[in-house]
């Protein structure tokens, strides 16, 4: 499944990357995350986030990396399980930033998302729509923490 989303933060690009690179944030604006962890950084990191899709509660230990990192640009990829529940998840993230000078910095990131397992017996619509609602929240407090930080 592919998800794209455009969004603006009233806040100076730096402040946005930045904040894009510091683990402990970011994680605290993705729905259900227990637990991020550096292993290097700005290339490998892995975390646990739980979720309750349909009629299943899942907890993904994630490992993520950085493919390519370059001003404005970050590629990555993830892959997760949930042994109690055979799932598992393959994710690739495109992010760019763009200045928009006065009026803030552009954020627009796409993902491919492919479930495997007991959760793909769910269908489509059930995982995109959980899917769009993990990606809702993590735009809604990321752009509320950024911003309250003096960016607008």
């Amino acid at each position: 499944m592919l998800f794209e989303k455009r969004v603006t933060v009233s806040a100076p690009l730096q402040e946005v990357w930045d904040f894009l690179w510091d683990a402990e944030k970011l994680g605290s604006c993705i729905q259900g995350c227990e637990k991020v962890e550096v292993v290097q950084p700005k290339s490998r990191y892995n975390a646990l986030v739980g979720a309750k899709v349909g009629p299943f509660k899942t907890s993904f230990a994630i490992e993520l990396e950085i493919m390519e990192a370059e001003e404005l640009h970050v590629r990555a990829k993830a892959v997760g399980k949930d042994s109690k529940i055979a799932a598992s998840m393959k994710q690739e993230i495109d992010l760019q930033l763009k200045d928009l000078q006065n009026e803030g910095t552009e954020l627009y990131f796409k993902t491919n998302v492919t479930i495997l397992g007991k959760l793909a017996t769910l269908g489509h619509w059930i995982i995109k729509k959980k899917a769009d609602e993990v990606m809702e929240y993590f735009v809604n407090c990321m752009k509320s923490q950024v911003e309250k930080t003096g960016g607008g």
